[in-house]
Protein backbone atom coordinates (compact mmCIF):
# COMPACT_ATOMS: atom_id res chain seq x y z
CA UNK A 1 0.00 0.00 0.00
CA UNK A 2 1.21 3.46 -0.85
CA UNK A 3 0.13 6.76 0.67
CA UNK A 4 -2.46 8.62 -1.37
CA UNK A 5 -0.95 11.76 -2.87
CA UNK A 6 -2.50 14.76 -4.50
CA UNK A 7 -2.93 18.50 -4.72
CA UNK A 8 -6.14 19.61 -2.98
CA UNK A 9 -8.28 22.68 -2.67
CA UNK A 10 -10.26 23.80 0.33
CA UNK A 11 -13.46 21.88 0.88
CA UNK A 12 -13.55 21.33 -2.81
CA UNK A 13 -11.07 19.56 -5.01
CA UNK A 14 -9.39 21.06 -8.05
CA UNK A 15 -6.50 19.42 -9.87
CA UNK A 16 -3.27 21.30 -10.40
CA UNK A 17 -2.18 19.03 -13.23
CA UNK A 18 -4.07 18.17 -16.38
CA UNK A 19 -5.23 14.53 -16.46
CA UNK A 20 -4.62 14.52 -20.20
CA UNK A 21 -6.27 15.61 -23.39
CA UNK A 22 -7.05 19.03 -24.84
CA UNK A 23 -9.94 19.81 -22.51
CA UNK A 24 -10.26 22.38 -19.76
CA UNK A 25 -7.06 23.55 -18.16
CA UNK A 26 -6.85 23.58 -14.36
CA UNK A 27 -7.55 26.96 -12.83
CA UNK A 28 -4.73 29.10 -11.51
CA UNK A 29 -4.56 29.62 -7.76
CA UNK A 30 -2.09 30.77 -5.09
CA UNK A 31 -1.03 27.26 -4.04
CA UNK A 32 0.50 26.75 -7.49
CA UNK A 33 2.85 29.64 -6.76
CA UNK A 34 4.49 28.28 -3.60
CA UNK A 35 7.69 27.45 -5.54
CA UNK A 36 8.94 25.08 -2.87
CA UNK A 37 8.51 27.45 0.07
CA UNK A 38 7.98 25.78 3.44
CA UNK A 39 4.45 26.11 4.77
CA UNK A 40 2.58 25.63 8.02
CA UNK A 41 -1.03 24.85 8.86
CA UNK A 42 -2.79 26.77 11.63
CA UNK A 43 -6.17 25.97 13.17
CA UNK A 44 -8.58 27.69 15.51
CA UNK A 45 -12.16 27.35 16.69
CA UNK A 46 -13.98 24.34 18.04
CA UNK A 47 -11.75 21.38 18.87
CA UNK A 48 -14.75 19.09 19.09
CA UNK A 49 -13.91 15.59 17.87
CA UNK A 50 -10.32 16.51 17.05
CA UNK A 51 -11.15 18.83 14.13
CA UNK A 52 -8.23 21.18 14.92
CA UNK A 53 -5.53 18.52 14.65
CA UNK A 54 -4.14 19.25 18.12
CA UNK A 55 -3.35 16.46 20.58
CA UNK A 56 -5.58 18.09 23.18
CA UNK A 57 -9.09 18.23 21.75
CA UNK A 58 -9.97 21.58 23.32
CA UNK A 59 -10.92 24.82 21.59
CA UNK A 60 -8.32 27.21 20.15
CA UNK A 61 -9.21 30.88 20.52
CA UNK A 62 -6.15 31.91 18.51
CA UNK A 63 -4.28 30.21 15.64
CA UNK A 64 -2.21 27.19 16.72
CA UNK A 65 0.18 25.10 14.63
CA UNK A 66 -0.88 21.67 13.41
CA UNK A 67 1.91 19.08 13.29
CA UNK A 68 2.19 18.34 9.57
CA UNK A 69 4.94 18.19 6.93
CA UNK A 70 6.18 21.61 5.86
CA UNK A 71 5.12 21.18 2.23
CA UNK A 72 1.33 21.35 2.59
CA UNK A 73 -0.19 23.12 -0.40
CA UNK A 74 -3.95 23.06 0.24
CA UNK A 75 -6.65 22.38 2.81
CA UNK A 76 -10.19 21.02 3.02
CA UNK A 77 -12.72 20.54 5.79
CA UNK A 78 -15.93 18.63 6.45
CA UNK A 79 -18.21 19.37 9.36
CA UNK A 80 -15.82 18.06 12.01
CA UNK A 81 -12.91 16.62 10.07
CA UNK A 82 -10.01 18.15 8.15
CA UNK A 83 -7.71 17.28 5.24
CA UNK A 84 -4.34 18.56 4.06
CA UNK A 85 -2.45 17.79 0.86
CA UNK A 86 1.31 18.09 0.45
CA UNK A 87 3.45 18.96 -2.56
CA UNK A 88 4.79 15.41 -2.42
CA UNK A 89 1.27 14.10 -2.89
CA UNK A 90 0.47 12.92 0.60
CA UNK A 91 -3.04 13.22 1.98
CA UNK A 92 -3.39 13.76 5.73
CA UNK A 93 -6.67 13.63 7.68
CA UNK A 94 -7.81 14.23 11.25
CA UNK A 95 -10.96 14.86 13.28
CA UNK A 96 -14.24 12.98 13.54
CA UNK A 97 -14.18 9.39 12.31
CA UNK A 98 -17.44 7.85 13.50
CA UNK A 99 -18.50 7.54 9.87
CA UNK A 100 -14.97 6.55 8.76
CA UNK A 101 -14.52 9.84 6.92
CA UNK A 102 -10.78 9.90 7.71
CA UNK A 103 -10.15 6.96 5.39
CA UNK A 104 -7.71 5.30 7.77
CA UNK A 105 -7.56 3.21 10.91
CA UNK A 106 -7.82 5.30 14.07
CA UNK A 107 -6.22 3.60 17.05
CA UNK A 108 -8.46 4.97 19.77
CA UNK A 109 -11.29 3.64 21.85
CA UNK A 110 -14.33 3.02 19.69
CA UNK A 111 -16.48 5.34 21.78
CA UNK A 112 -14.16 8.27 21.02
CA UNK A 113 -14.65 8.04 17.28
CA UNK A 114 -12.08 10.64 16.31
CA UNK A 115 -8.38 11.29 15.77
CA UNK A 116 -6.97 14.49 17.27
CA UNK A 117 -3.66 14.04 15.43
CA UNK A 118 -3.15 14.09 11.64
CA UNK A 119 -2.57 10.72 10.03
CA UNK A 120 -1.57 9.61 6.54
CA UNK A 121 -4.23 8.09 4.29
CA UNK A 122 -3.15 4.89 2.56
CA UNK A 123 -4.45 3.82 -0.85
CA UNK A 124 -3.83 1.18 -3.51
CA UNK A 125 -0.24 0.86 -4.70
CA UNK A 126 0.68 3.55 -7.20
CA UNK A 127 -2.28 5.83 -6.49
CA UNK A 128 -1.27 9.48 -6.51
CA UNK A 129 -3.84 11.99 -5.28
CA UNK A 130 -4.15 15.37 -6.99
CA UNK A 131 -6.99 16.93 -4.96
CA UNK A 132 -9.25 16.44 -1.93
CA UNK A 133 -12.69 17.59 -0.86
CA UNK A 134 -15.00 17.03 2.08
CA UNK A 135 -18.61 17.54 3.05
CA UNK A 136 -20.37 16.56 6.24
CA UNK A 137 -19.10 13.04 6.91
CA UNK A 138 -17.89 12.17 3.40
CA UNK A 139 -14.44 12.67 1.85
CA UNK A 140 -13.15 12.59 -1.72
CA UNK A 141 -9.85 12.64 -3.61
CA UNK A 142 -8.90 13.03 -7.26
CA UNK A 143 -5.90 11.02 -8.42
CA UNK A 144 -3.34 11.87 -11.10
CA UNK A 145 -5.45 10.06 -13.73
CA UNK A 146 -8.49 12.18 -12.98
CA UNK A 147 -10.29 9.35 -11.18
CA UNK A 148 -12.34 10.07 -8.05
CA UNK A 149 -12.04 8.15 -4.77
CA UNK A 150 -14.60 8.34 -1.97
CA UNK A 151 -14.88 7.21 1.63
CA UNK A 152 -16.94 7.93 4.73
CA UNK A 153 -20.71 7.67 4.85
CA UNK A 154 -23.87 8.94 3.17
CA UNK A 155 -27.47 7.76 3.41
CA UNK A 156 -28.39 9.50 0.17
CA UNK A 157 -25.81 8.31 -2.36
CA UNK A 158 -23.25 11.10 -1.99
CA UNK A 159 -20.36 8.61 -2.03
CA UNK A 160 -21.23 7.71 -5.62
CA UNK A 161 -20.03 4.12 -5.20
CA UNK A 162 -23.12 2.43 -6.62
CA UNK A 163 -26.65 1.40 -5.59
CA UNK A 164 -27.11 1.03 -1.85
CA UNK A 165 -23.52 1.92 -0.91
CA UNK A 166 -23.84 3.99 2.24
CA UNK A 167 -20.39 3.57 3.77
CA UNK A 168 -16.75 3.04 2.81
CA UNK A 169 -14.04 2.76 5.49
CA UNK A 170 -11.21 3.28 3.00
CA UNK A 171 -10.90 5.13 -0.32
CA UNK A 172 -12.78 3.39 -3.14
CA UNK A 173 -12.76 4.44 -6.77
CA UNK A 174 -16.01 5.74 -8.26
CA UNK A 175 -17.06 3.69 -11.30
CA UNK A 176 -17.23 5.22 -14.75
CA UNK A 177 -15.76 8.62 -13.94
CA UNK A 178 -12.43 9.74 -15.44
CA UNK A 179 -10.70 12.95 -16.45
CA UNK A 180 -12.03 14.87 -13.45
CA UNK A 181 -10.41 18.27 -12.89
CA UNK A 182 -12.68 19.58 -10.14
CA UNK A 183 -15.08 18.16 -7.57
CA UNK A 184 -17.51 19.97 -5.28
CA UNK A 185 -19.56 18.70 -2.35
CA UNK A 186 -22.93 19.94 -1.15
CA UNK A 187 -25.31 18.64 1.49
CA UNK A 188 -25.92 15.05 0.41
CA UNK A 189 -24.75 15.50 -3.18
CA UNK A 190 -21.61 16.06 -5.25
CA UNK A 191 -20.71 17.39 -8.69
CA UNK A 192 -17.61 16.77 -10.80
CA UNK A 193 -16.22 18.63 -13.81
CA UNK A 194 -14.26 16.64 -16.40
CA UNK A 195 -11.56 17.85 -18.78
CA UNK A 196 -13.98 17.74 -21.74
CA UNK A 197 -16.22 20.33 -20.07
CA UNK A 198 -18.93 17.88 -18.99
CA UNK A 199 -20.62 18.02 -15.60
CA UNK A 200 -21.49 14.94 -13.55
CA UNK A 201 -23.57 14.77 -10.37
CA UNK A 202 -24.89 12.24 -7.90
CA UNK A 203 -26.50 11.89 -4.48
CA UNK A 204 -29.62 13.47 -2.96
CA UNK A 205 -31.92 14.95 -5.66
CA UNK A 206 -34.18 17.16 -3.54
CA UNK A 207 -34.92 20.62 -4.96
CA UNK A 208 -33.52 19.46 -8.34
CA UNK A 209 -29.96 20.02 -7.12
CA UNK A 210 -28.49 17.32 -9.40
CA UNK A 211 -29.69 18.81 -12.69
CA UNK A 212 -30.99 15.45 -13.95
CA UNK A 213 -34.45 15.68 -15.49
CA UNK A 214 -35.20 12.15 -14.29
CA UNK A 215 -34.06 12.80 -10.73
CA UNK A 216 -35.73 16.11 -9.96
CA UNK A 217 -38.12 16.35 -7.05
CA UNK A 218 -40.85 18.71 -5.97
CA UNK A 219 -40.57 20.53 -2.65
CA UNK A 220 -43.77 18.92 -1.40
CA UNK A 221 -42.45 15.39 -1.97
CA UNK A 222 -41.90 13.33 1.16
CA UNK A 223 -38.32 12.46 2.05
CA UNK A 224 -39.12 8.80 1.46
CA UNK A 225 -40.19 9.58 -2.09
CA UNK A 226 -37.07 11.63 -2.68
CA UNK A 227 -34.80 8.91 -1.28
CA UNK A 228 -36.23 6.49 -3.83
CA UNK A 229 -34.85 8.75 -6.56
CA UNK A 230 -31.35 9.16 -5.13
CA UNK A 231 -28.58 8.82 -7.70
CA UNK A 232 -26.04 6.34 -6.32
CA UNK A 233 -23.35 6.69 -9.01
CA UNK A 234 -22.07 9.59 -11.15
CA UNK A 235 -24.48 10.57 -13.89
CA UNK A 236 -23.80 13.12 -16.61
CA UNK A 237 -25.93 16.26 -16.52
CA UNK A 238 -27.34 15.71 -20.01
CA UNK A 239 -29.15 19.04 -20.08
CA UNK A 240 -25.70 20.68 -20.29
CA UNK A 241 -24.34 18.47 -23.07
CA UNK A 242 -24.34 21.40 -25.50
CA UNK A 243 -22.48 23.61 -23.01
CA UNK A 244 -18.79 23.49 -22.14
CA UNK A 245 -18.72 24.10 -18.40
CA UNK A 246 -15.60 25.96 -17.23
CA UNK A 247 -16.17 26.31 -13.51
CA UNK A 248 -18.42 25.00 -10.78
CA UNK A 249 -19.63 27.10 -7.87
CA UNK A 250 -18.35 25.79 -4.57
CA UNK A 251 -20.85 24.20 -2.27
CA UNK A 252 -18.87 25.18 0.82
CA UNK A 253 -15.60 26.94 0.92
CA UNK A 254 -14.01 29.42 -1.40
CA UNK A 255 -13.65 29.17 -5.14
CA UNK A 256 -10.85 31.24 -6.65
CA UNK A 257 -9.82 32.19 -10.14
CA UNK A 258 -8.77 35.33 -11.99
CA UNK A 259 -11.44 37.76 -13.16
CA UNK A 260 -12.88 37.11 -16.59
CA UNK A 261 -16.01 37.34 -18.71
CA UNK A 262 -17.38 34.00 -17.51
CA UNK A 263 -17.27 34.67 -13.76
CA UNK A 264 -20.33 34.17 -11.57
CA UNK A 265 -23.11 36.75 -11.72
CA UNK A 266 -25.78 37.61 -9.15
CA UNK A 267 -28.20 40.54 -8.82
CA UNK A 268 -28.53 42.83 -5.84
CA UNK A 269 -31.78 44.29 -4.49
CA UNK A 270 -31.89 47.02 -7.16
CA UNK A 271 -31.41 44.50 -9.97
CA UNK A 272 -27.81 45.48 -10.68
CA UNK A 273 -25.76 42.58 -12.01
CA UNK A 274 -22.72 41.80 -9.85
CA UNK A 275 -19.92 39.86 -11.53
CA UNK A 276 -18.06 37.76 -8.98
CA UNK A 277 -14.51 36.47 -9.24
CA UNK A 278 -14.61 34.46 -5.99
CA UNK A 279 -17.48 32.90 -4.06
CA UNK A 280 -18.00 30.79 -0.95
CA UNK A 281 -20.99 29.15 0.71
CA UNK A 282 -21.51 28.29 4.36
CA UNK A 283 -24.34 26.27 5.82
CA UNK A 284 -26.93 28.88 4.91
CA UNK A 285 -25.12 31.98 3.67
CA UNK A 286 -22.98 33.03 0.73
CA UNK A 287 -20.06 35.39 0.14
CA UNK A 288 -18.69 36.89 -3.06
CA UNK A 289 -15.95 39.24 -4.29
CA UNK A 290 -16.69 41.38 -7.35
CA UNK A 291 -14.41 41.16 -10.37
CA UNK A 292 -14.25 44.88 -11.11
CA UNK A 293 -13.70 46.63 -7.77
CA UNK A 294 -12.98 43.75 -5.41
CA UNK A 295 -15.97 44.59 -3.20
CA UNK A 296 -17.19 41.90 -0.80
CA UNK A 297 -20.89 40.99 -0.72
CA UNK A 298 -22.88 38.62 1.48
CA UNK A 299 -26.42 37.25 1.58
CA UNK A 300 -28.53 34.51 3.14
CA UNK A 301 -28.84 33.32 6.73
CA UNK A 302 -27.65 35.85 9.34
CA UNK A 303 -28.55 34.37 12.74
CA UNK A 304 -24.93 34.64 13.97
CA UNK A 305 -24.04 37.93 12.22
CA UNK A 306 -22.11 35.84 9.70
CA UNK A 307 -23.00 38.27 6.91
CA UNK A 308 -20.78 40.96 8.46
CA UNK A 309 -23.28 43.74 7.73
CA UNK A 310 -23.11 45.34 11.18
CA UNK A 311 -25.25 45.34 14.33
CA UNK A 312 -28.00 47.42 12.73
CA UNK A 313 -28.87 44.61 10.32
CA UNK A 314 -31.02 42.47 12.59
CA UNK A 315 -33.01 40.33 10.15
CA UNK A 316 -32.20 36.63 10.21
CA UNK A 317 -32.30 36.36 6.43
CA UNK A 318 -30.94 38.87 3.91
CA UNK A 319 -32.29 37.78 0.51
CA UNK A 320 -30.11 40.02 -1.70
CA UNK A 321 -26.32 40.37 -2.06
CA UNK A 322 -25.38 43.30 0.19
CA UNK A 323 -21.98 44.97 0.32
CA UNK A 324 -19.77 44.65 3.41
CA UNK A 325 -18.04 47.98 3.91
CA UNK A 326 -14.66 48.76 5.46
CA UNK A 327 -12.68 46.01 3.73
CA UNK A 328 -9.76 46.27 1.26
CA UNK A 329 -10.83 46.24 -2.38
CA UNK A 330 -9.12 43.21 -3.91
CA UNK A 331 -10.59 41.12 -6.77
CA UNK A 332 -8.08 38.37 -5.95
CA UNK A 333 -9.26 37.95 -2.35
CA UNK A 334 -10.26 34.48 -1.15
CA UNK A 335 -13.25 33.46 0.94
CA UNK A 336 -14.36 30.67 3.25
CA UNK A 337 -17.51 30.13 5.28
CA UNK A 338 -18.56 27.87 8.13
CA UNK A 339 -21.89 27.31 9.80
CA UNK A 340 -22.20 30.82 11.28
CA UNK A 341 -18.81 32.44 10.64
CA UNK A 342 -17.00 33.87 7.63
CA UNK A 343 -13.39 34.39 6.56
CA UNK A 344 -11.78 36.74 4.03
CA UNK A 345 -8.12 36.49 3.00
CA UNK A 346 -6.92 39.61 1.22
CA UNK A 347 -4.32 42.39 1.27
CA UNK A 348 -4.20 46.17 1.00
CA UNK A 349 -4.70 46.96 -2.67
CA UNK A 350 -3.81 50.28 -4.25
CA UNK A 351 -5.43 51.12 -7.56
CA UNK A 352 -3.12 50.35 -10.44
CA UNK A 353 -2.83 48.79 -13.85
CA UNK A 354 -3.08 45.23 -15.04
CA UNK A 355 0.50 44.51 -13.97
CA UNK A 356 -0.37 45.41 -10.40
CA UNK A 357 -3.48 43.24 -10.49
CA UNK A 358 -1.43 40.28 -11.67
CA UNK A 359 0.41 40.32 -8.35
CA UNK A 360 -2.72 40.21 -6.23
CA UNK A 361 -3.55 36.75 -4.91
CA UNK A 362 0.10 35.67 -4.67
CA UNK A 363 0.82 37.70 -1.53
CA UNK A 364 -2.40 37.77 0.46
CA UNK A 365 -1.32 38.93 3.91
CA UNK A 366 -4.48 39.80 5.83
CA UNK A 367 -7.21 37.62 7.32
CA UNK A 368 -10.55 39.06 8.41
CA UNK A 369 -13.15 37.06 10.34
CA UNK A 370 -16.69 37.80 11.48
CA UNK A 371 -19.87 36.16 12.74
CA UNK A 372 -20.23 33.88 15.74
CA UNK A 373 -17.21 33.82 18.02
CA UNK A 374 -18.30 30.75 19.94
CA UNK A 375 -15.44 28.30 20.63
CA UNK A 376 -12.96 30.86 19.27
CA UNK A 377 -13.82 30.11 15.65
CA UNK A 378 -12.91 33.69 14.63
CA UNK A 379 -9.37 33.34 16.00
CA UNK A 380 -9.61 36.67 17.81
CA UNK A 381 -8.87 35.32 21.30
CA UNK A 382 -12.44 35.62 22.53
CA UNK A 383 -15.88 34.03 22.26
CA UNK A 384 -17.52 37.34 21.43
CA UNK A 385 -19.49 37.57 18.22
CA UNK A 386 -18.31 40.09 15.65
CA UNK A 387 -21.05 41.67 13.49
CA UNK A 388 -18.39 43.32 11.30
CA UNK A 389 -15.11 41.99 9.84
CA UNK A 390 -12.15 42.16 12.22
CA UNK A 391 -8.51 41.86 11.21
CA UNK A 392 -6.72 38.90 12.80
CA UNK A 393 -3.66 40.78 14.01
CA UNK A 394 -1.66 37.64 14.76
CA UNK A 395 -1.55 36.77 11.05
CA UNK A 396 -1.20 40.32 9.70
CA UNK A 397 1.74 40.30 7.29
CA UNK A 398 1.96 36.51 6.97
CA UNK A 399 1.66 35.14 3.42
CA UNK A 400 -1.58 33.17 3.38
CA UNK A 401 -2.05 30.56 0.66
CA UNK A 402 -5.26 28.77 1.55
CA UNK A 403 -8.14 28.78 4.03
CA UNK A 404 -10.93 26.31 4.79
CA UNK A 405 -13.83 26.26 7.23
CA UNK A 406 -15.59 23.34 8.84
CA UNK A 407 -18.83 23.76 10.74
CA UNK A 408 -17.18 25.50 13.68
CA UNK A 409 -13.44 25.53 12.97
CA UNK A 410 -11.02 27.25 10.61
CA UNK A 411 -7.81 26.10 8.90
CA UNK A 412 -5.20 28.47 7.46
CA UNK A 413 -2.15 27.68 5.32
CA UNK A 414 0.74 30.14 5.62
CA UNK A 415 4.29 30.43 4.32
CA UNK A 416 6.99 29.90 6.93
Amino acid sequence: MKALTRHAVGSAARCTSQPGGPGISPLSAPWRLLHGHATAVLSFGSGSQGALGCKEAGDNYEPEHVELPQDVISLAAGHYHSLAVTASGQLWTWGRNREQQLGRVVEQAVDHGFSASPGLVEGPEGTHVNAAAASGVASFAIDSNGCVWAWGASKRGQLGLGPGRRQAPKPERLPGLEGVVQLECGWGHAVALTDDGKLWSWGFPQHSRLGHSAATSLQEDSETAVLQRCVWAPQRVALLDHVKVEQEVHSREQAHRQAGPDDWRVRNETGTVLQMTSVAAGLGHCLGVTADQGDVFSWGWNSGQQLGLGPLVTQHVVPWPTQIYGLPHNPAARLAAGRVHSILVTDDVLSGGDDDMAEHGTTLTQLYSWGSGLNGRLGLGTQKDSPVPELLAELDGAEIYDVACGHDHTLVLIRL
